[in-house]
């Protein structure tokens, strides 16, 4: 059980961005963080093709509660964000993709269906009010569209 405690916090640890700042280059966050769980385009960047831009995510679910998106700029970082708060939230709306969701907040936790509901969760585990409890967001998708129904937050009390 400490095998995993300790293997947890090693994980968390080496993919938490505090040196990465607005200058380095792609190859020193690389050599810093490892490799990303994902990479996108970033359109906001990329002005009509003329710079190369592009989104590396370090998520740190399901143990952490946090996911780290470092923008970057012709392989120089623009910014990083941490994507799990309540501004990036407000973007998910009735009506998005599964993939347009997981561009906005990173992998999640974990997925689940609910047949009798018509619809799948994906969950992220985010920071809350205090630290005795877990707290979730959670979006909902209609089974027959793939597309957002509503979003939703939890907490679950820790005995």
């Amino acid at each position: 059980m400490f095998l995993n405690i300790f293997a947890a916090c090693d994980f968390i640890a080496s993919h938490h961005p505090d040196g990465i700042k607005p200058g380095m280059s792609s190859d020193l966050v690389q050599q810093n963080l490892g490799s990303p769980d994902d990479i996108f385009p970033d359109e906001l960047l990329s002005k009509n093709g003329e710079n190369f831009a592009e989104i590396w995510v370090y998520s740190q679910q399901p143990m952490g509660k946090t996911c780290y998106m470092i923008h970057f700029e012709n392989g120089v970082v623009r910014y990083v964000e941490q994507v799990l708060d309540n501004f990036h939230f407000k973007k998910i709306l009735p009506g998005l993709s599964q993939e347009d969701v997981v561009k906005i907040l990173g992998k999640p936790a974990s997925q689940t269906t609910f047949e009798n509901l018509n619809e799948k969760v994906l969950e992220w585990h985010i920071s809350g009010d205090t630290p005795f409890d877990e707290y979730y967001f959670d979006v909902h998708f209609d089974l027959n569209t793939q597309l957002v129904k509503k979003t939703s937050q939890r907490m679950v009390g820790k005995n």
